[in-house]
């Protein structure tokens, strides 16, 4: 079968010809070879079952009295014409009389084998496999009792011929046994072997598995068969249950064992036992996609046992590839043997692929008290499960596993594993599990035993931490660039990180850039940034582990007594429970520390006259604090109306203002919290009032606007808790749920929208949560089971989940990747069927799928399935937003842009944004095309080099500085390779010279100057470059022997030769010849995450440069300045790398 070979392992240093690494995406200059079918000759494809036939239903009937054809392909079916065969479920309903159904081949004679048994009345189902006959159509036979009949599709036979190993092969149905026949009993009273492949069975010897009917008949007992394979040992699974007396059919797919033969295993009650092969599965290898692999059978769940139940009261997802399961990742669909066990009322069970829309077809019907067995085949769904649901009486259910039909694969040798590792802040890695943010709660980590959490950060500086408490213990993670982690370093953390040794902390308040907590013993302590003398230690110096705040000339405790605090970017209020005294510290300038002044203090001050006061909150210029009458007093700025006290104008000199309702005199307020601009409290009757600032909806009352008194948010009454972050808020009812509101920006209301939302909405479904915390950019709470859980950006790793992977993943991507390509914010992968996906920042239509929404997990380019290879560019604007565009050849030859276009780089003569593919010119004939930073160049068939897009620099390599938004020729070919780089490119002639032009002000060029080129140069006078990547400020080489050699700026360490001394021309880098591919990094927003990784002969991948997001690989965040070998990681065939990430394919 000819499949896309999109990249052959290079074995020679010279093959290294056919390949170039562009800086932003490894473009491929290899012949393109048309795609070829999504699946092998004879392979399955799984579709969500679809119903074909309800002869119930109005316009489907009448119930089978005569033999009917069915049409199964084409149409609606979801079935393609030419399908060989189709998976089927067959339920027969409520026939008047005993009987069978037989399920064969329009045009095919009627066999004496049947598909399913049943006695007057029953609903029975069961799985049936049959070849597809005359006009896409197979024939229903009932023998009597006229039953009504229900058919849905599960999937089909792809019909290419010759059929390859694995395909599968309808038969029209063959009797092998029926052991109540003369010379074919007795019954099932011990083990039994059965030959089915060779002689008279219609299957041929060398057949892996065959695909059959299994019925049992009159049992004495209740019971269970088993189908395995002859000679393995008997499985704990089992095929047909049955209770004494029955008649169960059940298909069956089962690997051929030993000398053609299977096993029959009864378990009691000596049933007498039917079987007929429906068809066969092909032997040989390798299995390719869609080929079947038989199993021993496994079981996968039996929910009346401990730990795996309860029964399916509603819907379930089963994982049914990897760990145990004996089905690898990436199957297509799995072969089970599904059984009811003891409904309490009747109904049905449909397995049907996680993530896809529950279908209306059924896989068992039963009725109650009922063992009903059914082999089926189910579309392997998202993260590798199926799910389960059962439409009433909460039935235990049975899984096993009988084999699995292969996912898209490559030809043996082809690495097809994509693998990801560095910065996930747009999502580009494309794997959630690295999330840059979450919309929905995120567990951190499975720790239980949290107690305590406050998430925070700081607008002007772009800080975001967290901390919470566990068991006593504290800790922090997020950013740590002023040391608020307090683990003594200013190392950053995205996971917890535990502050010192104790397990004394009581409670946690993390501010803009700095932290408080308070221990059992009632002492206070502070760490982080102390620019304001927020850390009230009286020294202004910032310190990176905890420092107790003490006060003097008080009282004999002068340490002790504290019960609550709060912490804003510039100062901090506590109460003390002495006198229920407030104290207050740091910047003044808007009077906010409430001492009737505009001093700053570097220690706690006491506020005059504030005896009695309950608990204080702290918002950026303004402090709102409960006394324990009940009152509400807000102090310091007033320009949003956040004072509460109907006023926009601060007072002068500062003086506290209660915050009062319109009217409303009552005073019985229980907590106070404060954002930004804006404050929140509740009252003893359950409600929330807000006021301050609401244009992002903060205020809670379904506009946005602000108020400069407390309105109520929400009519409800019965809220327990809430919090205030910067701009949003959050709260917890009574019942146990989460609602948040305000400002989406990053997702950090818990709701799938970054806009402003105006009234509380709740997070999810859950209603155990007991404490949250709002902070800048993100939120996290606590549920009654003390796990904690958290949400919105995690640029920072302020949710505790990684935003970085500093190595390969434990799963890949994808594991049939056939090209791949990154840019600062976004990735596209091509897959061995031919189909293009995009991840990340789809701000300016860089995932090419027409939506504009971002994406942390791949989603495709239109329908195409006849892409070859892909490139990807961009680069950060002026206004801090992801700029992002790629451009893909197809098979035709003919090359495709989308995205971003503000220099012409889409080459389709404008300067407009297109969110799609769109084609550049007419040509058929493109084999080699690059992506920089905002301009394009590539290569035509006869060896023409062209390029497009910003040419201020003379990249464009034409002779001048002018931009071009169409294809603009280049002189000097005929040219082998290109590479675009962030503003410079570089070429190989099919002679062998190196040749580079444009920006060269960080000797990126190579040509021992720092002068810019506005057309090509020759590299030095080597004749043996075949492969080159263009970089940013760098670029780097190889030559025929295998050599490799880099040059540019060299600060980040990108050069590789061990210093970070920039090169104006090519220095080697080690001594060694055995180096076949190298990427550089094109676009860099800062230099020092700028690195290179290149592959030698044996496969392994090293990497060096900018380490920050954990992008070269090695497990840590360090710099590198010379080759360090990729972690536990080998056969490489491909990589590519942007700033701050980088992929590659591995095998």
């Amino acid at each position: 079968m000819s499949r896309r070979p999109f990249l052959t392992r290079l074995t020679a240093p010279l093959a290294s010809m056919l390949l170039v690494a562009s800086a932003t995406a490894g473009v491929l200059t290899t012949t393109v070879v048309p795609a070829s079918a999504a699946v092998s000759a004879g392979g399955f494809v799984g579709v969500t079952p679809n119903r074909l036939l309800d002869t119930r239903t109005v316009g489907q009937t009448p119930c089978l009295l005569t033999a009917r054809n069915l049409t199964v392909t084409g149409g609606a079916t979801t079935v393609p014409v030419g399908a060989s065969a189709v998976a089927l479920n067959v339920t027969v309903v409520s026939p008047t009389l005993p009987g069978y159904v037989t399920v064969y081949p329009t045009g095919a004679d009627r066999p004496t084998a049947s598909n399913v048994n049943y006695v007057a009345g029953q609903v029975v189902p069961n799985g049936v496999f049959v070849k597809v006959g005359d006009a896409g159509q197979i024939t229903l036979f009932a023998s009597g009792g006229c039953p009504d009949v229900i058919v849905d599709v599960l999937g089909y036979f792809d019909g290419t011929t010759p059929v390859e190993p694995g395909g599968f092969v309808g038969v029209t149905p063959k009797r092998l046994v029926d052991t109540r026949s003369p010379g074919e009993g007795p019954c099932l009273g011990t083990p039994r072997n059965l030959t089915v492949t060779g002689g008279t069975t219609t299957v041929p010897v060398g057949a892996s598995a065959v695909a059959l009917n299994v019925t049992v008949v009159s049992p004495t007992l209740p019971g269970y068969v088993t189908v395995y394979p002859a000679g393995a040992a008997r499985p704990t699974a089992s095929n047909v249950n049955y209770s004494a007396g029955q008649v169960v059919p059940n298909n069956v797919t089962v690997k051929v064992g030993d000398a053609g033969q299977i096993t029959l295993f009864a378990s009691g009650g000596c049933p007498n036992v039917i079987v007929d092969v429906v068809g066969y599965y092909e032997g040989g290898s390798p299995v390719l996609e869609g080929g079947f692999v038989g199993l021993t059978p496994k079981r996968l769940v039996d929910t009346r046992n401990v730990g795996e139940g309860p029964c399916v009261s509603a819907l379930r997802d089963l994982t049914v590839t990897g760990g145990s399961t004996t089905v690898p990742v990436g199957a297509n669909a799995v072969a089970l043997n599904i059984t009811v066990v003891s409904p309490s009322i009747p109904g049905y069970l449909t397995a049907f692929p996680t993530g896809a829309t529950r279908p209306t077809a059924s896989t068992l019907n039963y009725v109650a008290g009922q063992v009903v067995p059914n082999g089926t085949v189910v579309k392997v769904g998202d993260a590798g499960a199926i799910s389960l649901f059962a439409s009433g009486g909460c039935p235990h259910v049975i899984v096993d596993v009988v084999g699995y039909y292969e996912g898209t694969v490559a030809l043996p040798g082809d690495p097809t594993n994509l693998e990801v590792w560095g910065s996930n802040d747009f999502g580009q890695l494309g794997d959630p599990s690295v999330p840059a943010s979450a919309a929905s709660p995120l567990r951190v980590g499975t720790s239980t035993g949290w107690t305590s959490v406050s998430t925070s950060g700081s607008f002007d500086l772009e800080q975001s931490h967290t901390c919470g408490i566990r068991s006593g213990a504290l800790y922090c993670w997020g950013i740590n660039d002023y040391g608020q982690l307090g683990n003594g370093t200013l190392d950053p953390s995205e996971t917890p990180t535990q502050v010192g040794v104790g397990t004394t902390w009581q409670s946690v308040v993390a501010g803009g850039t700095s932290t408080c907590a308070i221990k059992t013993d009632t002492t206070l302590w502070c760490w982080g940034d102390n620019s304001y003398g927020q850390l009230g230690d009286g020294t202004g110096s910032q310190t990176e582990s905890p420092v107790q705040i003490e006060l003097s000339d008080v009282d004999a405790n002068i340490g002790l007594g504290w019960t609550a605090v709060d912490v804003s970017q510039t100062h901090a209020c506590a109460v003390r429970t002495t006198g229920s005294a407030l104290w207050c510290w740091g910047d003044n300038s808007f009077g906010q520390l409430g001492d009737g002044t505009y001093d700053s203090y570097y220690s706690p001050t006491r506020i005059a006259g504030s005896a009695a006061w309950a608990n204080t909150s702290t918002g950026w210029f303004h402090s709102c604090s409960l006394k324990s009458n009940s009152t509400v007093f807000c102090i310091g700025d007033a320009s949003a109306g956040q004072l509460g006290n109907g006023s926009d104008f601060t007072p002068e000199p500062p003086l506290y203002v209660r915050a009062t309702p319109s009217g409303d005199t009552t005073f019985d307020w229980t907590a106070v919290t404060s954002g930004a601009y804006h404050s929140c409290a509740r009252r003893s009757t359950g409600t929330i009032w807000c006021w301050g600032d609401g244009y992002l909806g903060q205020i809670g009352t379904g506009v946005f606007t602000y108020s400069g008194r407390p309105v109520q948010a929400d009519a409800g009454t019965n809220w327990a808790t809430l919090d205030a972050g910067d701009s949003h808020n959050c709260a917890i009812k009574t019942t146990g749920t989460l609602w948040c509101w305000g400002d989406g920006a990053d997702y950090k209301t818990g709701v799938d929208t970054i806009d402003g939302v105006a009234t509380p909405t709740q997070v999810g479904s859950v209603s155990t949560w007991s404490k949250v915390s709002a902070g800048y950019r993100n939120t996290c709470a606590i549920r009654t089971d003390t796990s904690l859980w958290c949400w919105g950006a995690n640029d920072q790793g302020q949710l505790g989940t990684p935003s970085h992977r500093s190595g390969p993943g434990a799963s890949p991507v994808f594991t049939d990747a056939a090209d791949v390509a990154g840019s600062h914010a976004t990735s596209c992968t091509i897959r061995i069927s031919g189909s293009l996906w995009c991840s990340g920042s789809n701000l300016t239509g860089g995932l090419g799928d027409a939506s504009g929404l971002d994406s942390n997990v791949p989603v495709q380019v239109g329908a195409d399935v006849d892409w070859a290879t892909v490139t990807a560019g961009g680069f950060i604007g002026v206004f801090g937003d992801p700029v992002a565009f790629a451009c893909a050849t197809k098979d035709s030859g003919t090359l495709w842009c989308w995205g971003d276009n503000s220099s012409g780089q889409l080459g389709d003569g404008t300067l407009f944004q297109s969110d799609a593919p769109s084609q550049v010119g007419s040509a058929t004939d493109w084999s080699s095309v690059s992506a920089g930073s905002n301009f394009v160049c590539g290569i035509q068939g006869s060896g023409d080099l062209s390029c497009w897009g910003a040419g201020s620099l003379g990249q464009l390599g034409g002779g001048g500085t002018t931009s071009a938004s169409t294809p603009s020729a280049v002189a000097g070919g005929p040219w082998a390779s290109v590479s675009a780089g962030n503003t410079q490119a570089c070429a190989v002639k099919t002679a062998g010279t190196l040749w580079c032009w444009g920006n060269n002000a960080n000797n990126q060029l190579g040509d021992g100057t720092i002068t810019q080129r506005n057309s090509p140069t020759q590299v030095g006078v080597a004749t043996d470059w075949v492969a080159v990547s263009a970089g940013g400020a760098a670029s780097c080489g190889i030559r025929s022997a295998g050599s490799l050699w880099c040059w540019g700026d060299n600060s980040s360490g990108a050069v590789g030769d061990g210093t970070v001394t920039s090169r104006s021309t090519p220095v080697q880098i080690g001594s060694g010849n055995t180096w076949q591919q190298v990427a550089v990094t094109g676009y860099a927003e800062f230099t020092s995450d700028a690195h290179s990784c290149a592959i030698r002969t044996d496969e392994s991948l090293w990497c060096w440069g900018g380490n920050a997001s954990g992008q070269l690989g090695d497990g840590t965040t360090t710099q590198r300045t010379s080759p360090t070998e990729v972690v536990s990681a080998t056969a490489w065939g491909y990589i590519t790398v942007s700033d701050t990430y980088s992929m590659g394919l591995r095998g």
